[in-house]
């Protein structure tokens, strides 16, 4: 991949779902440091160290599921009382509140969206007052919505690569049941 940057063929190197471990790792055996790291990122899952972290190497991060998602079927920091309350005070949706917060706190959120309404209102990100930035910065839950054992990889380094086969297979009927439809 450095070959294609120095070529001109790319413009950037980017990594997804890399912890500090794994970026460390990388870092010590390449020559150009990753432009981007593409993480779950949200006020339940901010990864507060890995953020830092990267902040420290000139590592961009990217949220993607800055809302949560529903795969798991929990609850979504988007369906969380006081996330709503702060849309409310501030006649903001709730969206605008949860992607103003990860801009404000330095990273590029990732929407999604197939309805015209919520992809305009997406583009509507604001300054959020210091209060509710604060509120917000304390909904940490270390709660993971992409969960690796869909994969069978300890993608993550939270498990252990011996238990994730286990956790795959047994995982296995259920996950076939939600995802492939």
């Amino acid at each position: 991949m450095e070959s294609l940057l120095k070529t001109g063929k790319v413009r950037a190197i980017g990594v997804s779902n890399f912890t500090i471990k794994r970026l460390e790792d990388l870092i010590s055996k390449t020559k150009i440091i990753p432009a981007v790291n593409q993480i779950e990122a949200h006020p339940y899952l901010q990864q507060r160290q890995l953020f830092d972290f990267c902040q420290s190497k000139g590592i961009l991060i990217e949220a993607y599921s800055p809302l949560g998602n529903n795969q798991t079927g929990e609850v979504r920091t988007l369906d969380d009382p006081l996330v709503a309350d702060l849309a409310q005070e501030l006649g903001w949706d709730i969206g605008q509140v949860l992607y103003s917060w990860g801009v404000q706190r330095g990273t590029v959120v990732l929407p999604k969206s197939i309805t015209p309404g919520r992809i305009a209102s997406n583009l509507q990100v604001k300054e959020l007052p210091q209060h509710a930035f604060e509120k917000l910065n304390g909904l940490e839950r270390n709660k993971r919505y992409n969960w690796q054992s869909l994969w069978g990889f300890d993608i993550f380094q939270e498990i252990g690569h011996d238990e994730i086969p286990r956790i795959a297979k047994e995982a296995g009927p259920e996950n076939l049941k939600k995802f492939a439809k």
